[in-house]
């Protein structure tokens, strides 16, 4: 059959098939020499072997060459291409191009454009076709990704910036008869926020087979689509760059790389059951939870972004969520498992895994019982997880291995791998090895863990500690040896411990009948592994390193680590102490040091700030943190402000001084309030004081306040939702003033009431005690009595009975005089005010009649 036989074949079908005159009169195609179609494309590395029985292709190992495509000849082809179109004509340029979904940014394929010599015309009824057949050398683009290509007819003369695109270069793209080069893409999500700002990249590329390649060509045209298949953003990128994405994640969300389907966004709303394969992302917390949330049961290739969300126990511990056996997160008989920003606590299991495959990458488990079970044949990788938990951190049974690479427990910093053991941190370490007199110039490196067995002859662990640069104690990587102490650890208020045969009554936490051994192995010390089988029911490990410097000499920055330098770590399992919620409570002890600031030659302002060194917070409650400052110069700053600098998500207010005296101190106050899902650990938080220069703020003093966040559990808290937040009044005038608030806490609020700190602008404060359901939106109005005339920033605080459970800034305005300006302002002011006040008893009574 010629070639205008088959031609003439191809496009009769095409209208047979009551395909559009458009596109029946386009068609593009490779061909080989000899005009026969190549219907198969293969990723090719030079210098390989092909075994083409039912498709399957080997690899010589070790041999990668011109990472392109070629038919599945196993030769590299002189390919061809046939295009098909009306309105061909000589000259034109022919490209291969991948594009975006939109077709507005595209990307050749091509180092050279082929020129159309020659065409053939061909009539069918009325209409009539050009059809040439141009040389391209797929060979000559190094390393050509996978993905749909498609044919780009470029008119004679027209010169195309595929940068700068105009509406009409989208005319004649044509599709390559759905041909394309076989492969796949893995894309990933990166989550930051709040606000939430999505990051997507293309992580790993695959060839037909399934096998990796590497490249770094800028040839991968994203497309990011709405569910409905509009484009959200097209970007052209390399596998080191991401696209952003800032806006609302709904579901149905897809990303396309080339042409080829790569990621499609599933929402998952906790705690259904999920049963089919996808990417989900958490769209919302679930808090204090009494049974098990999230279950993977019998399904494969499942990857749960948990999105900076949290699954959070009551952490009841009789009928809650840390009753024995519950757990956050349960996978089940699945393999291919991801959790990705992990964020579970407070059950008596943060995460168990039976019968599966299961990665989990970033953030950790917090205050659980026990971290993670996991059993019965399960294979388990750990990535950049902390793990702060009450008893153990993971108990691994019953022939299941697990893999650690940076993980941070309280006492360690690790990469490991382990089978049948548990592993547990070691808040109350043995004596040291100086205490024991092993070796006078020996030098605690402060990290323990204990690793213990789980089976008789199947537990198994190699242990790598990660360490920080400089050492403590005057140590160097190449002079550290790694310990063992086995021994036995009472409890306080165990009934008695032995030691030497005598009997003591157990005081407090103590350890006895135990020696540190030293482990000799064939591995250097600086990667300091410990080897396995060696453990026994009860085993603790621990570097020790050993000083050759005398006292007072500087610790040489040897820079040299078995690993990574680890993030700072947390305290070991944060609990609140007396008054905590109030910042400390009291008066905070006075610092050694002090910030000066001069204004002018002869009056500095030497000021000094005396905060807490440490407060401690629960996730998204609210503390006040006092404050005593102190002007110890001759200058008297007019006004002053005093504020922490927080992360994102994070509520304050700033606390504003008026004229401090030489030699004045008073006691201040500012507010603070953790994110709700903010990683438990310990926070060091810059706090400010600044004073208004030249329409600029000057800092004068910073310091820093370790805030240290511990997991919630019945936290009252209420957020204020809408306010007013500046308001205007006349001296001893009286207002009503409504804010719209939500019980974001754990419990029911049936008390609220705002009580009245010391305020140069206001006299009084009254309204009744209000009420508010979990989770319920409702509105609390107040009258304030207004002073004389004055300008303040005052710290509106709400407490449920004597809890402290939200704040919020106000500006407040009193004056006696106003100006025609102010007075159009005030009357607006005022409008507003009545205004936003019936709105909101409107929205309220709507509400409650919606719930009714």
């Amino acid at each position: 059959m010629n070639k205008k036989i088959k031609i003439f074949l191809f496009l009769s079908v095409l209208l047979l098939l009551n395909i559009s005159l458009a596109s029946a009169l386009i068609s593009s195609r490779f061909v080989d020499v000899n005009g026969n179609p190549v219907d198969n494309l293969i990723y090719d590395r030079s210098n390989t072997s092909y075994n083409t029985t039912e498709n399957n292709v080997s690899f010589v190992a070790g041999y990668y060459g011109s990472d392109s495509y070629m038919d599945d000849s196993g030769s590299n082809p002189n390919l061809f291409l046939e295009v098909c179109h009306p309105n061909l004509t000589l000259n034109d340029k022919i490209d291969l191009v991948y594009a975006t979904e939109d077709r507005k940014k595209l990307t050749s394929v091509l180092t050279m454009l082929p020129e159309i010599s020659s065409y053939n015309s061909y009539g069918i009824g009325n209409d009539t076709y050009q059809c040439a057949t141009v040389d391209v050398d797929l060979s000559g683009m190094f390393a050509l990704y996978p993905g749909h290509v498609l044919t780009h007819i470029i008119p004679n003369g027209t010169v195309y910036d595929y940068n700068n695109f105009d509406s009409s270069f989208g005319t004649y793209l044509l599709p390559l008869n759905d041909l394309f080069f076989n492969g796949s893409y893995k894309v990933g999500v990166s989550i930051q926020g709040p606000p939430k700002v999505y990051y997507f990249s293309v992580v790993e590329t695959f060839d037909q087979y399934g096998i990796p390649f590497t490249r770094s060509a800028n040839q991968l045209m994203t497309s990011f689509l709405r569910g409905n298949g509009s484009v959200i953003s097209t970007n052209k990128l390399t596998p080191s760059e991401t696209f952003t994405y800032p806006g609302e994640i709904v579901g149905g969300e897809t990303v396309y790389v080339n042409g080829l389907l790569a990621l499609e966004l599933k929402v998952y709303d906790p705690c259904s059951p999920i049963n089919d394969t996808g990417y989900y992302i958490l769209n919302s917390s679930e808090f204090s939870l009494t049974e098990d949330c999230i279950l993977v049961n019998r399904t494969d290739n499942v990857v749960i972004n948990f999105a900076g969300e949290v699954i959070d126990g009551d952490g009841d511990e009789t009928n809650g969520s840390k009753v024995d056996e519950k757990c956050s997160v349960r996978i089940e008989d699945s393999q291919n498992v991801t959790l990705e920003n992990f964020f579970v606590q407070d059950f008596y299991y943060g995460l168990c895994v039976k019968n599966s495959t299961v990665l989990v990458y970033g953030t950790g488990a917090y205050n659980n019982y026990q971290g993670a079970k996991i059993y019965l044949g399960s294979n388990v990788k750990l990535v950049d997880l902390d793990l702060m938990n009450n008893d153990s951190e993971i108990k691994s049974f019953y022939n299941s291995t697990v893999e650690l690479v940076d993980v941070n427990f309280t006492t360690a910093h690790l990469k490991a791998d382990i089978r049948d053991a548990m592993v547990k941190a070691v808040p109350v370490p043995p004596p040291s090895l100086q205490q024991l007199n092993i070796s006078t110039n020996s030098r605690d490196i402060n990290q323990y863990i204990q690793v213990s067995n789980m089976s008789v002859n199947n537990s198994y662990a190699q242990i790598s500690f990660y360490y920080t640069d400089p050492m403590p104690n005057k140590v160097t990587v190449n002079n550290i040896s790694i310990y063992k102490y086995n021994g036995s650890f009472y409890k306080q208020n165990d009934t008695v411990y032995i030691v030497n045969g005598t009997p003591y009554l157990a005081n407090g936490d103590m350890w006895a009948n135990g020696n540190w051994t030293k482990l000799f192995t064939t591995i250097s010390p600086s990667e300091s592994l410990i080897l396995g089988p060696m453990l026994t029911s009860f085993s603790v490990f621990a570097p020790f390193g050993y000083s050759t410097l005398s006292e007072g000499e500087d610790q040489p920055g040897d820079g040299t680590t078995a690993g990574t330098v680890p993030k700072p770590e947390p305290d070991p399992q944060p609990k609140p102490e007396a008054g905590s919620t109030q910042g400390g409570g009291g008066t905070p002890a006075k610092t050694q040091y002090r910030d000066i600031f001069e204004v002018g030659p002869l009056k500095p302002i030497v000021i000094q700030l005396d905060i807490p060194k440490n407060v401690t917070l629960m996730q998204g409650e609210a503390g006040e943190v006092i404050f005593n400052i102190s002007n110890l110069g001759d200058g008297v700053p007019d006004i002053l402000t005093v504020g922490p600098k927080v992360l994102n998500g994070w509520e304050h207010t700033n606390s504003t001084i008026y004229e401090l005296l030489p030699d004045e101190t008073r006691m201040g106050s500012f507010m603070i309030a953790p994110y709700e899902k903010q990683k438990p650990g310990t926070y060091q938080v810059p706090i400010h004081v600044w004073l208004p220069s030249d329409g600029e703020d000057v800092t004068l003093v910073k310091q820093f306040m370790d805030v240290t966040v511990i997991p919630r559990g019945d936290l009252k808290r209420i957020r204020v939702e809408e306010y007013p937040p500046e308001i205007q009044a006349t001296p001893f005038s009286e207002q009503e003033i409504s804010f719209n608030i939500k019980n974001i806490g754990d419990a029911p609020l049936d008390h609220i009431i705002v009580k009245l700190d010391s305020s140069n602008c206001l006299l009084d404060i009254q309204g009744n005690e209000q009420k508010i359901k979990v989770g319920s939106s409702g509105q609390v109005t107040y009258k304030f009595s207004f002073a004389d005339k004055g300008d303040c920033d005052y710290n509106l605080k709400f407490y449920d009975g004597s809890d402290l459970i939200g704040f919020v800034p106000l500006k407040i305005s009193v004056s006696d005089k106003f100006t025609k300006e102010e007075l159009i302002k005030i009357s607006i002011m005022t409008i507003i005010v009545i205004g936003w006040t019936a709105l909101s008893v409107l929205i309220i009574s709507r509400r409650r009649k919606q719930v009714a």
